[in-house]
């Protein structure tokens, strides 16, 4: 989403006030639900949460951005009657956060993470592996600093779940060449992921051959829309995918090498701004470098 839709644009205070004065009246409820890619970003966001609480009103709040969250937001959060933490690092590796684009200090996070817990919240974490280029040692990073955070939040007596996810390759993202990694290791990986956190955390892993699946349509071209309509007939699960791309002979092969830097991509008809094209490519390029490789 970050890279479809921009420009970055954000409603002002006075606009979301009276959207969400509009929905409480016309769904006659006391309860907001928050939409957001990224939050909270704004002054205006802390200021739209105050109003809630200070109106009795309730809110569900999305998935937060842990570099913009302090203390004072928390207790807002918690008063407008949010009773988990969900925040989405992805990795605590300085490395993948450079090829994901999202970038984070680590200690900051430790030092939410304690003072959520003091507040009463329950912690979701949402981690992606299988990024190439990846190493051991940077999955083990991320598992010692979920083993940090599950000890703090566990000493509080709350609930902490992580959420593990293989990386799926996305159309208009960088990902769209470079594709994902084997299934076999990313079931190597989850097992890592499993076998280190048992006992500590709810761990709830999306099944890699579910990834595939998605990738292969998330990547895939006009070609594979009539095995869709087939697998829907035929129920939409992981046996009926297997035996209809078998009978089509449809070759996922693209799903794990990316499709061609430079060729003709599946969705070049859906256009986006220039600039945003010209990023992804130096993107790649720079994925490439951090990679040793030549571009």
């Amino acid at each position: 989403e970050g890279k479809l839709f921009k420009p970055y644009r954000k409603r002002s205070y006075s606009a979301l006030q009276k959207l969400v004065n509009k929905g409480l009246k016309v769904n006659n409820t006391d309860r907001v639900v928050v939409y957001s890619l990224v939050y909270p970003s704004s002054p205006d966001e802390k200021l739209l949460l105050e109003y809630l609480v200070d109106n009795g009103i309730k809110a569900s709040l999305p998935s937060m951005r842990a570099n913009y969250l302090d203390r004072c937001f928390l207790e807002l959060a918690r008063a407008a009657g949010q009773e988990t933490l969900t925040i989405a690092p992805e990795s605590f590796s300085p490395f993948i956060q450079r090829i994901i684009g999202k970038y984070f200090e680590l200690d900051p996070i430790t030092e939410l993470i304690l003072e959520a817990a003091k507040l009463g919240f329950n912690i979701k974490i949402y981690v992606i592996y299988g990024v190439k280029g990846e190493k051991k040692e940077d999955i083990e990073k991320t598992i010692k600093k979920l083993k940090e955070i599950a000890g703090i939040v566990r000493g509080f007596r709350k609930q902490v779940s992580i959420t593990v996810n293989p990386l799926i390759p996305k159309p208009k993202t960088v990902f769209q060449w470079i594709g994902m990694i084997s299934l076999d290791r990313a079931r190597g990986i989850l097992r890592l992921f499993r076998r280190e956190l048992r006992g500590l955390v709810d761990t709830r892993p999306l099944d890699v051959n579910w990834g595939w699946i998605q990738a292969s349509i998330a990547l895939g071209d006009t070609s594979i829309g009539k095995l869709l309509v087939e697998w829907g007939v035929q129920g939409g699960d992981l046996g009926s995918w297997r035996r209809i791309i078998r009978r089509h002979g449809y070759d996922t092969s693209y799903v794990f090498t990316g499709r061609s830097p430079g060729g003709q991509l599946p969705w070049d008809n859906i256009i986006v701004d220039q600039l945003t094209e010209r990023v992804l490519v130096s993107e790649y390029y720079a994925w490439q470098r951090l990679l040793g490789r030549s571009p």
